[in-house]
């Protein structure tokens, strides 16, 4: 008989124990890049890859699954150099979170932000770089409209301004220009 509750009971305990493992299924399922999260926690832009430093600041925002009961960080980097990590504690199967990191007006250049676990495994990571102001494509992504249409005509037309005398910019503009409408 007493076997029999110590077994029943040890069963319940594991049932009722946070996990101090990720699960087999468990990552993360989004890491965005974005200039915010709107009032029902989602990225206000799709990922971006370039950022005007005009913006400010900068928002990760991740889905990770898997992870109940346990610690991931949101590392920053720039320029290769950490710059801050900020601890977080997953609480749920699925968990939508976030990390914010404040742009100064002379940190132009290449960024990172990566999801780590509590043994160092990075489980996502994006880069990003931070521009001055110019050219269309940090126009757009200035004021927040973000359409990959938009973005590729952007990125097209500045190559086309580079490199006049290249017809090829050209007919890619126009085959896009065709797409977007």
């Amino acid at each position: 008989m007493k076997i029999t509750i110590l077994l029943i009971l040890a069963s319940v305990l594991l049932l009722v124990t946070p996990s101090t493992s990720p699960s087999a299924d468990a990552g993360v399922t989004s890491a965005i890049i974005t200039t915010g999260i709107t009032s029902s926690a989602r990225p206000e832009t799709s990922n971006l890859s370039v950022v005007d430093r005009s913006v400010g600041s900068i928002t990760f925002y991740t889905e990770i699954v898997g992870f109940q009961g346990q610690t991931v960080s949101h590392r920053w980097y720039y320029r290769g150099d950490e710059i801050a990590s900020i601890t977080l504690t997953i609480s749920a199967a699925k968990s939508l979170n976030w990390s914010r990191s404040s742009i100064d007006v002379d940190q132009l250049g290449r960024w990172e932000a990566r999801v780590v676990d509590r043994s160092g495994n990075i489980l996502a990571s994006r880069t990003f770089d931070v521009v001055s102001g110019g050219t269309r494509i940090e126009q757009i992504v200035q004021r927040k409209q973000i359409d990959s249409c938009q973005v590729k005509l952007a990125d097209l037309q500045d190559k086309i301004d580079e490199n006049p005398d290249v017809d090829y910019y050209q007919f890619l503009f126009e085959k896009q220009s065709k797409r977007c409408q």
